[in-house]
Order: structure tokens, then C-alpha cells, then sequence
């Protein structure tokens, strides 16, 4: 048998025996699926056009001024909304954002002498003086229904220790809440160059505030009584200086909610507005109103404006969307993957939403958990399915669970171990059996190739003796010679 034969019968012999053990019980890798339906379209540039079902584009008087969905920051009117001003006392929403998101209301606040004295000539205030304490709720409210800004340093020394450290807190939020033309120099809005904001960044962090609820309890109250405290014996009466909550106002408006008011000789009048009607909840911001009037009127006006362009819509309805989500199990340190179920919203999305938005403007999103575990029952919650219109969100569903899938029984799991553990066994079996067997063959080639050469030697040379005369009487071998024959 030549080296090449022998060469072959080993590789053959060995994939042979490979392939008897090459069968397993198959645990596929995960994977993960977002899914989205809709296209992506551009706001009209003019929220509405006039129709017998909406009311005509309001002429505001400001310079200027912005209406936007609370919840979903949809921009319904606009007019300079990037242009930089000066907020005057609407910069007292964010000062009591922060103060709610980042105060303790069990603590007392004291009045320093900086806080007392250090607010600018003519500042509103409500009469605090150093050493002065009060309640930490009284103070917000002291900030938003007075526009006390003694008050306002007071809660900025509370929080930060400084008021300088504060402001760049105040600063830090706005950016994070997505406003690149806003800058501020103190936490009360007394004028400062530096200190400025635009329409469009001040109805961000009203967005923002409005959401948070302790935020909104002191917004949209319009009397409050702070009781005597450790300096003063008299009570103090506040009453909200936005004249729209106010029922006994020629301004009041019915379906205002909180509001803000703002001036100094500079800003002019400032006016942000929180209204809600039916399930509609609309914020307005009006800036360098020439009066009261006019930004109370200008507000109005927006308000009315917008609550026309609302309509129920079903923007996505169960049937529109469909996903899937793989589903696993754990066994000790595997993970198997079961196969996938079919998801669905739990609800159509039925939204009361600006006319101009339809499901042709709309985006869905998914955000799903890629390791959820077996068992699954039709019905359960797995995620959440968010729709939005450009970058705006206009809501949420949940996503549930529309095809169920079980677990695999535990005395399966167990027997499928013990079949792979046999397999793992027999292959590496078959593997050193492949190798011993291989090292044989070898051998025998081995052995039959040198036997080979000796046969052939042995018929190729004949060894020649040759024998000299007697010496002593005895004949023997003197000497041997190899001659080379070849047959």
C-alpha cells in the first residue's frame, strides 16, 4: 500500500465518524425588533387657515408670541418665536421648577441679608425681612402668586448655597430642556443685559413645568395666606397677579389654568398662560406687550384660536401595526430561545389633535424588552408604542401580548441536558477513536513500507563469500567481500 492510499483511508475514515455525531438539540441566538409605521412630514407653516369650522389667524399685537400642545409641544401659532427678550418675572417658572424638582418641602426657608436687600430698586416683593422664616411651600408661592423676588434669592441661597450657583443650575435645565437662546443672570427676571429668553424657549420650560404636579399646585392657585411668622405677627394675603385666574377680574379667563406675569421698563409686558378645555391643554407665551391689556387680550385671542384646530382623530388604529418579539427562557446558565409572539397596541390611538395632523404625518415607535421570558399570555403588557408627528410625541400605548407562547416543562429541559451531554460524549469518543485509529493505519503503513524496502534490498544485493587456503591444517574465512549484484 503506497503513503497516498494510506493518507486517503485515514481522512475518509475520520469525517466519517465526525458526521455520525454532528446532530444537536438547537438553542438559536435572540434578537431584538423595533418597528415603525408612518411617514415623517413637515407643520404647515400657519397652523390653520380660516374655515367656517376655525377661527381665523389671530393679528397679535405683541412682538411676540407662541401657542403650543401642552402634552406634546406641537407649535400651533407663532410669531418671532426665536427672537431674544427680556422675561421679566416669567423667569420665576423656572426658579420654582427647580426649587420643586430639587427642594425639600418639610424644610423652612430663612431670609439673609443678601436675599433682602440685593434685588434692585422698585422689585416686587412681599415685605421679608433678614432673619425672616417661612415654610418652603409658602415661599413658592410667595414667588408665583406675588412675584416676591426677595423671596426667589432666598430659595436659590436654600438650594445652592450661592445665588450665583443656582442661576447656573437655572441655565444647565434650560439647555437641558432643549433652549439655545436663553441666558440667565438672576432667578427673579429684574433686568440684566445678559438676562434674556425667546417665545420659543419660554413655552419649553413652561412644557416642562406644568408636568411637574407640586409645580402646577402652586401655578394655578390664585389666593394664598401666609400665617404670621417668627418676625412678623400679621398674616400675609397674596393674590395672583396673573388678573385671568382671577374670577372677580374683568380678565379672568374661564379655562385658564396657572399663569405668569412679567415687567419692567425694558421686557415691557411678559405673560405666559396654562389653559385647558375638553381634553385640550394649550400654553401661551406673550412677550413685550405694550400694557397688560394687550398681552391679556393677545392671550385670549391665541387661546381661542387654538382650541379650534382640535379634532378627534383614531391616528393609528391595532390593525395598522404589527410586530414581533422573540421570547426566552432561562435554564441555569443557557439561554433558550423559544420562538417569537405577535404584539399589539392595546388600544387604537383615538387623540383629539391639531386638524393638519393625520396618520400619513405620523411615526410609530417601539420600545421593547430583546429578554422577555416565557411564559407569555395573550393579553400581557411587553412594552410601549410611542406616535409621534416630527419630534414631537403625541402619545403612547402599551403594547400587549396579541399570540401566547408557554414555557418548555422542566423534566424536558432536564432531558434535553442529558441527550446533549451524551452527544458532547459520544463526539469526543468518536473523536479519539478517530485519532487512534489513525495512529493504527499509520503504523501499519509503517510497518508494511519498511517490510517493503527490506524484500526489495534483499532481491536487488546477494552477499559473496570468499574463502582463502588452509593455515595449520585448519581451512578457514580469512576475509569477506561484498560484491553488488543486480538481478
Amino acid at each position: 500500500m503506497s503513503f497516498k492510499k494510506a493518507l486517503l483511508y485515514i481522512t475518509i475514515l475520520s469525517v466519517l465518524l465526525t458526521n455520525i455525531f454532528t446532530t444537536t438539540f438547537a438553542m438559536p441566538e435572540t434578537a431584538s425588533q423595533e418597528s415603525t409605521s408612518g411617514e415623517n412630514t413637515e407643520p404647515p407653516s400657519d397652523a390653520a387657515q380660516s374655515s367656517p369650522a376655525r377661527a381665523a389667524r389671530p393679528e397679535v399685537a405683541a412682538e411676540a408670541a407662541i401657542l403650543i400642545d401642552a402634552d406634546t409641544g406641537v407649535i400651533l401659532y407663532e410669531k418671532n418665536i426665536h427672537e431674544k427678550l427680556y422675561p421679566a418675572s416669567i423667569t420665576k417658572i423656572m426658579t420654582v421648577l427647580l426649587a420643586c424638582e430639587n427642594g425639600n418641602f418639610d424644610d423652612n426657608i430663612t431670609h439673609s441679608h443678601n436675599a433682602v436687600y440685593n434685588i434692585g430698586p422698585g422689585s416686587s416683593h412681599i415685605g421679608m425681612r433678614e432673619g425672616e422664616t417661612i415654610s418652603f411651600s409658602d415661599a413658592l408661592y410667595g414667588i408665583l402668586l406675588a412675584s416676591a423676588n426677595e423671596v426667589c434669592m432666598a430659595v436659590a441661597e436654600h438650594i445652592d448655597g450661592t445665588v450665583e450657583k443656582f442661576v447656573d443650575r437655572m441655565n444647565k435645565r434650560a439647555q437641558e430642556l432643549g433652549c439655545v437662546d436663553t441666558h440667565f443672570a438672576n432667578p427673579h427676571g429684574f433686568h440684566d443685559p445678559d438676562h434674556y429668553t425667546t417665545a420659543y424657549d419660554m413655552s419649553l420650560i413652561t412644557k416642562a413645568a406644568v408636568h411637574n404636579e407640586k409645580f402646577l399646585e402652586f401655578f394655578s392657585t390664585p389666593h394664598h395666606n401666609i400665617p404670621p411668622t417668627n418676625m412678623v405677627n400679621e398674616t400675609r394675603y397674596l393674590h395672583n397677579k396673573d388678573k385671568m385666574l382671577l374670577d372677580t377680574s374683568p380678565y379672568y379667563y374661564e379655562y385658564a389654568i396657572g399663569g405668569k406675569t412679567g415687567f419692567h421698563d425694558d421686557a415691557l409686558n411678559t405673560l405666559v398662560t396654562y389653559a385647558g378645555k375638553d381634553d385640550m391643554r394649550l400654553i401661551s407665551v406673550v412677550l413685550k406687550a405694550n400694557g397688560a391689556a394687550v398681552a391679556y387680550s393677545d392671550t385670549v385671542k391665541l387661546m381661542e384660536y387654538g382650541f379650534t384646530l382640535y379634532e378627534d382623530k383614531t391616528l393609528l388604529s391595532q390593525s395598522d401595526y404589527t410586530a414581533d418579539i422573540p421570547v426566552i427562557q432561562h435554564y441555569k446558565d443557557r439561554v433558550i430561545d423559544l420562538g417569537s409572539v405577535s404584539l399589539k397596541p392595546e388600544s387604537d390611538f383615538d387623540m383629539k389633535v391639531p386638524y393638519f395632523i393625520d396618520k400619513s404625518a405620523v411615526t410609530a415607535k417601539a420600545s421593547l424588552d430583546p429578554n422577555t421570558e416565557a411564559p407569555v399570555a395573550v393579553g400581557s403588557e411587553i412594552g410601549t408604542l410611542d406616535l409621534y408627528y416630527n419630534d414631537y410625541k403625541l402619545g403612547s400605548r402599551s403594547l400587549v401580548a396579541a399570540t401566547g407562547l408557554d414555557a418548555i416543562p422542566q423534566s424536558e429541559l432536564e432531558h434535553r441536558e442529558r441527550m446533549e451531554n451524551l452527544k458532547a460524549f459520544a463526539l469526543s469518543a468518536a473523536k479519539y477513536t478517530a485519532a487512534i485509529l489513525a495512529a493504527l493505519l499509520v503504523i501499519i503503513f509503517a510497518v508494511r513500507l519498511i517490510n517493503g524496502i527490506r524484500r526489495r534490498r534483499n532481491g536487488r544485493y546477494k552477499r559473496i563469500y570468499s574463502y582463502s587456503g588452509k593455515y595449520g591444517g585448519k581451512s578457514r574465512k580469512k576475509k569477506v567481500k561484498y560484491k553488488f549484484k543486480i538481478k
